[in-house]
């Protein structure tokens, strides 16, 4: 889904903080009468609009629309870090797109800022300044999330310029999840020097080919698990990648702090 958002409205901003999930937690079943944007520092959440739903990985950033419906079916990984801001509805705000303007900008739901370090740096300036006793907040809150809006535009319009070779690579990734690729292995099928193909993953995605492939499996086992705590940990290594459950073991625990033995009992107990 596309969003319009009017760039030269005065802007109020209602809430702006960071959260931290140390536990797993669903996202919040509301309709609120304020945008919602959400920025995802580090973890893994899953979150609906209306009925379509949007898979968040680290420096997503989701534009949850004004008086939509909003939820969550499946709980965010442990440690999850966010960022958030609520602010007024528009009335030129519109959740069907409409024409490009010098006064809106046309945004997807979801946007993916890796390799952006700007919003992210704008998100923070926002939190600190909500936060803040500036007598003059309110008119800086406005200005500063109208940059933002110009900034996810302009993002979104490189990002749509770029190669898709990065995303063809992911897609991969997900669709084969017992297997870990090397850059080798990925440089010798899509036809691309290795040391190309990893710079422009590592500029899109913010992070190394290797380092992405361990955060979507672990965050793939996580919920395996979450779904079949039965299932018996050999052949969880097996479907998933892993020499065996020793390195499963030792993974999981050094990314989510727990054991999987110990995530499937938190689980049966719960």
């Amino acid at each position: 889904m596309r969003q319009t958002y009017r760039i030269d409205a005065n802007r109020i901003i209602g809430s702006a903080n960071r959260n931290v999930y140390v536990n797993e937690a669903l996202h919040p079943d509301r309709v609120m009468r304020e945008h919602d944007f959400v920025y995802i520092e580090e973890g893994y959440w899953e979150i609906y609009q209306n009925d379509q739903g949007y898979k968040l990985y680290p420096d997503d950033v989701i534009l949850l629309h004004a008086g939509e419906h909003h939820y969550g079916l499946t709980p965010c990984s442990p440690n999850t870090k966010t960022m958030y801001l609520h602010v007024n509805y528009d009335g030129q705000d519109r959740t069907v797109a409409g024409e490009e303007d010098a006064g809106h900008v046309v945004l997807d739901t979801v946007i993916r800022c890796q390799g952006s370090p700007k919003i992210k740096e704008i998100f923070q300036q926002i939190v600190h300044a909500y936060l803040s006793e500036n007598p003059r907040k309110e008119v800086k809150l406005s200005v500063l999330f109208n940059l933002l809006l110009l900034e996810l535009d302009e993002h979104s319009a490189s990002a749509a310029d770029k190669p898709k070779l990065a995303e063809r690579i992911v897609r991969l990734i997900q669709q084969n999840p017992q297997r870990f690729y090397t850059a080798r292995q990925l440089s010798d099928q899509f036809y691309m020097h290795e040391r190309t193909l990893m710079k422009q993953f590592k500029s899109q995605y913010g992070r190394s080919l290797y380092a992405y492939q361990l955060d979507m499996k672990m965050e793939a086992v996580r919920l395996f698990l979450l779904n079949h705590p039965d299932i018996k940990l050999h052949e969880v290594a097996l479907n998933f990648g892993f020499y065996d459950e020793f390195h499963l073991s030792k993974t999981f625990k050094k990314k989510f702090k727990v054991s999987p033995n110990q995530y499937k009992r938190q689980i049966t107990d719960s």
